[in-house]
């Protein structure tokens, strides 16, 4: 059934090709090509000179952007994409690929998908009220990464609808971010559609947030002066942020066995009975290597630990609980929009050097915004198939590198609109690297010229709002 095929291996039968269109009008061609170029009309139609275009092409507007300058790209791209069917092989598909880059908006188009069961620290709020803020994420998206992301808020909240739908919009997107789906059901579907899906694919509430944790900790580890290997870490919380967010400090070096991770239930432990193993596997993984010699509350846990990262609730544990910490402990409170525990009194303690929150109006904020915009850019730069822990590890060493000399109230940039033109495209490139390296990208680019042209995007986005703004059209 072509239901069950993917985008790029659907079977079509067109009644055209591009040669049939030059043969009648080839001018039109050249000039149609020639406007769509630079990653199709639709994401650069601000730049477009309106006049000049028409002046040079004796046309109007609409004949060379819609019917019937628009049938030019459209058969290039069909007749590249047979092509590449016929031959199938990796040079047919990256000329393609390198043609879907250089007409459309593929790859700066990003789909957000949610269900509104999990939204921040709201909970299930439901669809209509969620959908505000995906709308806020695509802001970010557009000013942070030059990228267009468009919200859809599914009414369905079952899993294989969600994985349906972000399926069956594929040729479209060529990004999809899943963002503020309840846990268990988020890893499944992030499973799912990263199984099936050609996509680059990823779960914000995951690998964006579990990003800005990782860049955050190797600059706190550097202020205290410890060593990754052979601290304690608790996780407090372990649903999907912290779940990954301990995968990638693994990945970077942390000894899992002098790692414990806490659910409403304490410490996550073989023998717990209480624990649905099968319904959530990220538990059981996590029971089987850390190995845990403690079992007990957040209490029992925090006692000596030099790191706690918490994506729990409100009151998970107290001033006195940290205040048992290691000396110069580090604490990651990222309850939103309340932290777990007050982070002015928090750094007030003796033995606490460092406290993050997710809150913009305290010192050392850990948002995922300050990644997810450059993470995705570089994915989409090459057309990437996935998106690995690889690439995301690599983007958070790029964002952590931009505080050269970090200090306790300053291990991470602060997202201003300035930085994130100059922080964004030089993840993009780190992203983008080793997704050339892992072979999941599609087409290849000089890295230069990937930071480059994120950074043109951004600045010409943040232009844009400027521009509106000070022509008092927002409002």
């Amino acid at each position: 059934m072509l239901n069950n095929l993917s985008p790029s291996q659907r079977v079509f039968k067109p009644k055209m090709v591009l040669s049939n269109l030059v043969s009648r009008n080839p001018q039109l061609v050249k000039q149609a090509l020639r406007a769509f170029s630079s990653g199709g009309i639709w994401m650069s139609a601000t730049t477009i000179d309106v006049k000049n275009l028409e002046k040079k092409t004796g046309r109007n507007f609409g004949d060379i952007l819609y019917t019937p300058g628009v049938s030019a790209p459209s058969l290039k791209l069909s007749d590249l994409h047979l092509l590449a069917q016929k031959k199938n092989t990796p040079k047919a598909w990256e000329k393609f690929w390198e043609a879907v880059d250089k007409y459309t908006p593929k790859f700066r188009r990003v789909a957000i998908i949610s269900d509104g069961t999990r939204v921040l620290g709201m909970g299930d709020i439901g669809p209509f009220a969620g959908q505000e803020v995906m709308y806020g994420k695509s802001l970010l998206f557009w000013l942070f990464g030059g990228l267009s992301g468009e919200p859809h808020v599914l009414t369905s909240t079952d899993p294989e609808e969600i994985v349906k739908f972000a399926l069956n919009g594929q040729a479209t997107w060529g990004g999809i971010n899943l963002e503020d789906i309840a846990s268990p059901k988020c890893f499944k579907v992030l499973d799912d559609l990263r199984k099936k899906s050609e996509t680059a694919v990823w779960h914000d509430d995951q690998q964006g947030t579990a990003a800005v944790i990782l860049a955050g900790l190797l600059n706190a580890i550097k202020v205290v002066k410890k060593d990754l290997s052979r601290i304690k870490i608790v996780f407090v919380g372990f649903g999907a942020a912290n779940t990954k967010t301990f995968e990638y400090i693994v990945a970077a070096g942390a000894n899992p066995e002098k790692c414990l991770c806490l659910d409403s239930g304490g410490v996550i432990h073989k023998q717990r009975a209480d624990i649905d193993w099968e319904a959530y596997p990220n538990k059981k993984r996590v029971a089987k290597i850390t190995k845990p010699s403690i079992i007990g509350d957040s209490t029992k846990a925090l006692k000596g630990a030099d790191v706690v990262i918490a994506f729990s609730r409100p009151n998970s544990f107290s001033l006195g609980d940290l205040a048992k910490m290691a000396n110069k402990a580090i604490v990651f409170a990222c309850a939103n929009p309340i932290p777990e525990v007050d982070p002015l009194e928090a750094v007030k303690l003796e033995n606490v050097t460092i406290v993050g929150t997710g809150r913009s109006d305290f010192p050392n904020q850990v948002n995922n915004s300050l990644f997810f915009p450059g993470g995705m850019a570089g994915a989409l730069a090459v057309g990437s198939k996935d998106i690995s822990d690889g690439m995301v590890i690599a983007g958070a060493k790029s964002l952590a590198d931009q505080i050269p000399n970090p200090s306790s109230e300053m291990i991470l940039p602060s997202m201003t609109l300035k930085n994130m033109a100059r922080i964004s495209p030089l993840i993009a490139r780190s992203v983008a690297e080793i997704a050339i390296k892992e072979g999941v990208a599609r087409f290849k680019k000089p890295l230069s010229q990937i930071q480059s042209e994120v950074k043109k995007r951004i600045l010409q986005n943040q232009k844009t709002l400027s521009v509106l703004a000070k022509a008092g059209l927002l409002k």
